[in-house]
């Protein structure tokens, strides 16, 4: 059982968890393959080169890529002669976000992200859900947190007020 701390929509994850992003291939509501996503470009077509070959007349033998960057992941049509599209709405180019739902030809391909416990390759849960008190946690979403200017502006008054409090106790025990 994996447990997840949810606060706020924010997903904290023990540190003994890795979370991969990955690419579901769906047909017909079976899920035929996971890709894990890493730092090389996936390749998604019909040709045995790609990364994702998958056997479909209305695929273009190199239709689409996938590149890590940008903080996320970028899909790409590659002048495909059926295109992509992302939720129901063709694209050329976007990020990819979690949940979204990917058309080409007759596949579906899902982003989500994998929960892998680093003791056991065996116990691997696939992250779909939006994050919510509500909902079992092994269904929760993970998004990126994204530290903002407040946080670090907290992070760092916290910090200076640490330093205060040092430099108050020194100066007691050894004397102004």
């Amino acid at each position: 059982m994996i447990h997840f701390l949810v606060l706020k929509n924010i997903l904290i994850i023990p540190r003994e968890y890795k979370i991969m992003p990955e690419i579901a291939v769906v047909k017909d509501d079976q899920i035929l393959s996971k890709w894990p996503l890493d730092d090389k470009d996936i390749m998604i077509g019909r040709s045995p080169d790609c990364h994702i070959s998958l056997n479909d007349s209305l695929m273009s033998w190199h239709h689409a890529k996938i590149i890590k960057g940008y903080g996320g992941y970028l899909i790409e049509d590659l002048k495909s002669t059926n295109g992509i599209t992302i939720n129901g709405n063709r694209v050329n180019k976007q990020m990819l976000k979690y949940g979204d739902t990917i058309s080409i030809g007759n596949h579906t391909l899902c982003f989500n992200h994998s929960v892998k416990d680093k003791y056991s390759k065996l116990r691997e849960r696939t992250v779909i859900a939006q994050a919510s008190l509500d909902i079992p946690s092994h269904h929760a979403e993970v998004k990126p947190v994204n530290i903002g200017f407040v946080t670090i502006a907290i992070i760092f008054i916290l910090i200076l007020t640490l330093l205060i409090y040092i430099y108050s106790v020194y100066m007691i025990y050894v004397g102004a």
